[in-house]
């Protein structure tokens, strides 16, 4: 007896295994194709996310090192001055000593047994005057332009270390578009003659007084050290010449000198940013995450330990000032965008359009 057609039919199609290799291998090139897809994403990101915190860390690095040459040539010029200071004070010490002297001797009358020293006195006096006005001109100028080139260096560094920074991170190229940062002038001040003075008084006075060697006799020579060194001083204060100090209570390592730099640039490649999106489940990206703005921290600082450090730094005397990275930490990482972004158009204010938001964000 012959089946009919249907009943044959139904249970070869059920044994028929043909094409099921074709629905896996569809399947198995869709997964490859979306893990494919992923990991060239990633790999946008990752280079993105490189590129534009190199530049931070570029930007913030080459702040930090000029301000910290800076503060070395701070240094040099209150070293400058006190050179000058002591030389000047040195000849005027002795010119006073030395006239001094004389008029002591004069008034004790014409036998009095020290006028032997008035040939030896007026020689030192005449040779001493000579010298100081030789140098008076030049080394008021020094002083001078000592002064302002330490005001400038305080106002106008910081400008220029943020610009040159600024090349530095334009350098990188796409997707790197602006580098910004806030300009503050260095935390110094104009100190008091008296400290410089003071500082000077050791190497003004061995030589002040070696100036009247050849006078005899002795009780003479005394005479007139002693009034060199009463001189000493007040010839000092008379120049008024001032060394370069730190701003009262600022303290090494805090937010005086701490220097954040802002990279802002384009967004990740569209293959970039799908590839995240679905690392992240779609979740999709924001301005922190996507790669539009880049930043970094350092700092400049006084090379030394404890206290001592603090008071070299504080007094500007001794050359030591580094720079060097430090983590990013931000008291008002909202205002402190803002300042940096002065404008609400172009890349940079496109990139920080909620400071807030974007502050938030990088805080966690």
């Amino acid at each position: 007896m012959n089946s009919s057609p249907g009943a044959s039919s139904a249970p070869s199609l059920r044994r028929d295994e043909r094409g099921a290799v074709l629905l896996v291998g569809i399947f198995a090139a869709a997964l490859l194709f979306g893990a494919a897809f992923f990991v060239l994403g990633v790999g946008d990101s990752i280079s993105h996310r490189e590129t534009m915190q190199d530049a931070a860390d570029t930007g913030a690095y080459t702040t930090a090192v000029l301000n910290a040459r800076a503060m070395n040539l701070v240094v040099l010029l209150n070293l400058t001055k006190l050179s000058v200071a002591a030389t000047v004070t040195s000849l005027l010490a002795v010119i006073a000593g030395a006239t001094k002297t004389i008029a002591f001797i004069l008034s004790l009358g014409p036998t009095n047994p020290l006028l032997p020293a008035i040939p030896a006195l007026t020689a030192i006096n005449t040779q001493t005057l000579a010298q100081y006005e030789s140098i008076r001109s030049d080394a008021e100028s020094a002083l001078r332009a000592a002064d302002r080139a330490q005001l400038a260096l305080a106002e106008r560094m910081p400008e220029i270390a943020a610009a040159q920074a600024s090349r530095a991170v334009l350098a990188y190229g796409p997707p790197v578009s602006r580098g910004t940062a806030v300009a503050r002038p260095l935390p110094i001040r104009r100190g008091q003659p008296i400290t410089l003075c003071q500082k000077a008084m050791p190497l003004a006075t061995p030589p002040a007084l070696r100036a009247f060697d050849p006078v005899a006799p002795e009780p003479a020579k005394q005479h007139a050290r002693l009034e060199t060194s009463l001189a000493l001083m007040p010839s000092c204060l008379s120049l008024g010449a001032a060394a370069m100090e730190l701003q009262p209570n600022t303290q090494l390592g805090g937010e005086r000198f701490q220097l954040r730099y802002y990279v802002v640039g384009g967004a990740m490649p569209t293959r970039g940013e799908n590839g995240v999106e679905i690392a992240s489940w779609e979740r999709g990206v924001d301005q922190a995450d996507n790669g539009a703005l880049g930043f970094a921290q350092a700092e400049y600082y006084f090379d030394g330990d404890g206290a001592q450090a603090q008071k070299d730094a504080d007094e500007l005397w001794t050359l030591g000032w580094r720079a060097r990275f430090r983590r990013f930490r931000a008291p008002d990482l909202a205002g402190e965008l803002s300042s940096a972004c002065r404008t609400g158009a172009g890349p940079c204010g496109q990139a920080l359009q909620a400071p807030a938001d974007l502050a938030q964000k990088v805080a966690h």
